[in-house]
Order: structure tokens, then sequence, then C-alpha cells
């Protein structure tokens, strides 16, 4: 944050000086503006020819050595075959080989040095035609080792995911009994334990690991999946218990429209809830890194669309492009970069959208503003 806070900075800083020093060449006069340019002119002129100059060289080097590695290499790889080759007759005339086993040696010889040789030079043509049509091959190579470099990143990262899927594919077989027992002793309460809160509470626990079980392998777990109607009223409760303890310690405050309190939408709530969990647990987090007197959270609607906002340091604009990827994560401590990313998941899966609010005019407080898209949402107003 330092960083980017300096480097802003130093770009308005830069921007002013420039328009400082063209502001002083249209008012400077000289006596003779002639001279002034012709001399401005020699001088550039100068300049640049040294360094084209200086550039000339250097190439002109570079392509000598360039050449004599060339030309040196192409002897190896044409003595390489008549080495190869020379071997074979060696053997036939020894009568150490038949004609059709040493034919399809130097067969094979032939097409072997032929693929090498053309995985050797067509790259160092191509890179050569590349110049010719002035394409910026440096930039290209530093491209790509950028690219190179992020795969490496991600390779580790889909290896780490790997060895959690093989773990769970070896517990699967098991996980599979414990969720059909749970599944059966939930169904067989009395109507009067089901209707408690206890036991909503731990079907909604059960229906989000089965999700969540399901998420991470092909185990097709059964579930109990329930749709109903889900309130903003019985979201709001949800959180406000949830995280009662978190919001006193970071003496944060809760905000919740009227609006969002009277809208509803049929889903599952083992698959809405955990959006809203992820959610205030960033906000939680980021909010109580803030030395702000305002400390809150808000939960509202606008053109109806869910708002779910915070009073924190908001998202940098060149994270929110990686802001929902899995393992992208700017905590400094506790986080995996896992909540967001899931968090898009059970709602795309709701056929549902979430997204971030970069523009002010779709900022509801001055931190994190993300908007949450429900099909077939009904507000009563807006």
């Amino acid at each position: 944050s330092e960083y980017r806070s300096q480097a802003a900075r130093a770009r308005e800083l830069y921007a002013s000086v420039s328009k400082a020093v063209d502001e002083e060449v249209e008012r400077f006069r000289p006596s003779d503006p002639l001279s002034v340019l012709e001399s401005q002119v020699e001088k550039s002129r100068n300049r640049i020819s040294a360094r084209v100059n200086h550039w000339q060289k250097l190439v002109r080097s570079l392509q000598t050595e360039e050449f004599k590695r060339i030309t040196e290499l192409s002897d190896q790889r044409k003595a390489l075959f008549k080495n190869e080759a020379e071997a074979v007759l060696q053997l036939f005339k020894a009568e150490r080989e038949t004609f059709p086993s040493a034919s399809a040696k130097l067969t094979k010889i032939d097409r072997d040095i032929s693929e090498e040789n053309k995985d050797i030079f067509e790259p160092y043509v191509r890179a050569l035609e590349g110049l010719k049509e002035s394409i910026d091959l440096e930039h290209l190579a530093t491209r790509g080792m950028e690219e190179l470099a992020e795969a490496r990143v991600e390779l580790d990262r889909l290896n780490s995911l790997a060895q959690l899927g093989i773990a769970v594919e070896i517990t699967g077989h098991d996980l599979q009994d414990f969720d059909d027992i749970i599944a059966s002793g939930l169904r067989s309460l009395p109507s009067e334990l089901s209707e408690t809160k206890a036991v909503k509470d731990i079907t909604l626990g059960y229906e989000g690991l089965t999700d969540q079980l399901r998420f991470l392998s092909p185990l097709r777990l059964s579930g109990i999946k329930i749709e109903r109607w889900i309130t903003g009223a019985e979201i709001r409760d949800y959180i406000q218990d949830f995280f009662a303890p978190s919001l006193r310690k970071n003496q944060i405050e809760l905000k919740v429209s009227e609006t969002f309190l009277s809208f509803r939408v049929f889903d599952q709530p083992s698959r809405l809830l955990p959006v809203f969990i992820n959610l205030v647990n960033n906000s939680i987090y980021w909010v109580g890194t803030s030395s702000d007197e305002e400390r809150a959270i808000l939960f509202d609607v606008k053109s109806k669309k869910i708002v779910v906002a915070d009073s924190g340091p908001g998202v940098a604009a060149e994270d929110v492009e990686s802001l929902f990827k899995l393992f992208f994560t700017r905590k400094i401590q506790g986080g995996r970069g896992v909540g967001l990313y899931l968090a898009k998941a059970n709602l795309v899966s709701g056929g549902h959208s979430i997204s971030y609010a970069q523009d002010a005019s779709g900022q509801l407080l001055k931190g994190a503003n993300f908007i949450i898209e429900l099909n077939g949402a009904e507000f009563t107003n807006d």
C-alpha cells in the first residue's frame, strides 16, 4: 500500500513538472528563435546519431559472433549424420549388418537428425523473420518469462490442490457411508425436534459440509438439499448471531436497510448463507485494520441488487481482476484465498452472480462494495 501511494504521488509530481516545463517553453521568447531551433536540432541529431552508431556496432558484433556460431553448428550437424551413417556402412561391409537392417537404421538416423535439425534451426529462423518484421523480440521474451513465472506459481498451487484431492478421494468411501448415516438420522428425528433451532443449525452445517465435499471431489454425496424462501431478515439474524463476538471485539456495527430485510429469494440456505459469511468475515478483517472512526458493514439493496459494503480500505484497482481467483489473498495472516472463490462458485451454481463495485456511483460505503445479483429475488421496494 505504501509503495502504491508513493508511485501515484511520483506520477503526479512528474505530470506537474512536465506541465510547468511546457508552460515555460510557451512563454519563452528568444531574440533569434531560428538559431535556437537549429541548435536544438543539431544537438538532438548528434545525440541520436551517437546512440544509433553505438547500437549498430553492438549489432554488428553480435551478428558476427552469431554467424560464426551458426556456421560451426551447421558443420557439426552435417558431420553428425556423416559419422553415424558411415558407422552403419562399416558394419554392413563387415557383414555384421544385413541390408534390410542397415537400410532401416539409415532411415531412422535420417529421420531423427532431420527432426533435431528442424527443432534447432526453425525457431531461430522464425525469430529472425520476426525481427525483420520489426517485432519487439525483447518485449515478447520478457512477456514470455513473466507468463512462465506465473504458470510455475499456478502449477505449484495446482499440485497442492491435487494433493488435497487425492486425500479426499482416499477417504471418499468412508465419507459416503457417514453421509448416509447422518442423513438417515436427521430424517428420523421426531417433528418436534426437527423444528428446533439446534437441529436446524445442525442440518444447515451438514448441508454446507456436503456441498463443500461435493465441490472438492466427485464423491456424489447425497446430502439433504432443501430449497425454500430465504428472507433478508433471516440472513441478518444468522450473520448477527454468527459474528456477534467478532463484531463486538472489533467495535463494528452491522447496518441493515429495511429494503434488505424485506427482500426474499427461493434457494438453498446452505448455498446462500456461506456467501454472506465469507463476505462479512473479510469485511471484519479489513475494517479491523482501518484507523477510521466509522467501523461499519452494510447490507442494502440498490437497483434490485444486494450490496454488501464496509468502511475498510477497499480493494486496490489492480487487485480487482484477481479478487475471485482461487488462492488470491492480500491478508497478512490467516488468509488462504478461498472464501471469495467459493462464494462466487456457490452463487453461480444457483444461477446468481457477484461482482466488485469499482465505480463510485455503485459504492454505498467507502471500502469494499460487493454487488450480488440474485436470480428470482423479490423486493417489496427499492
